[in-house]
């Protein structure tokens, strides 16, 4: 006797059960001055509230710059300005690297969709659907919206800049290898040095 299927509802991918793993994303920069924006191609590797190493090109594949991020320090290498940022984890970093400044531990938050450290953000959360941030000040606002499966989209939003997120890609990286999070330095590039 064969029984019948049944049709289950799947569940949104659940981020919170996630350690490591590789993301992908397509990103869009927006000044919220002028309007104008940039698209850009990110790809992302991190160990959860450790190490994030994130790669950004063009969208033609052109290297733009590499990040590495842990509790205590941050790099970016800068390929068009052959410059090396290295320092404390500040927003200073993040806007010499990319052009808009926000404290880079946020990138924790962004891939493992988990609620800000540090001062108290107000979070939403509407079932599978979206999850929404603001933080202390109401100036920074982190929104997860078109959440299915491993496929969403996250806005970063403040007064000066608004940046779009379209994840397409997520795949476990649990063995990861050591060098995965060490950026080479070409020695004609020059170091600044950000406390």
């Amino acid at each position: 006797m064969m029984a019948g299927c049944s049709s289950i509802e799947k569940k949104s991918f659940d981020w919170s059960e996630i350690s490591s793993g590789k993301w992908s994303s397509a990103a869009k920069i927006i000044e919220i001055k002028t309007g104008k924006s940039q698209a850009l191609d990110l790809n992302f590797r991190a160990v959860k509230d450790k190490k994030v190493r994130l790669d950004v090109s063009a969208l033609m594949g052109t290297p733009v710059a590499s990040i590495l991020l842990d509790n205590s320090k941050i790099e970016a290498v800068l390929i068009r300005q052959k410059k090396i940022y290295a320092g404390k984890p500040t927003s200073r970093v993040m806007k010499e690297a990319l052009g808009f400044g926000f404290d880079p531990n946020l990138i924790f938050s962004v891939l493992f969709e988990s609620i800000p450290s540090g001062e108290k953000w107000a979070c939403t959360e509407d079932g599978d659907k979206s999850k929404r941030c603001v933080g202390p000040k109401e100036d920074f606002i982190i929104t997860w919206t078109g959440r299915k499966d491993i496929k969403r989209i996250v806005e970063l939003e403040t007064e000066e800049f608004k940046l779009v997120l379209s994840f397409s890609d997520y795949s476990p990286d649990d063995l990861a290898n050591p060098k995965t999070y060490v950026i080479k330095k070409p020695k004609s590039f020059k170091v600044i040095e950000l406390h």
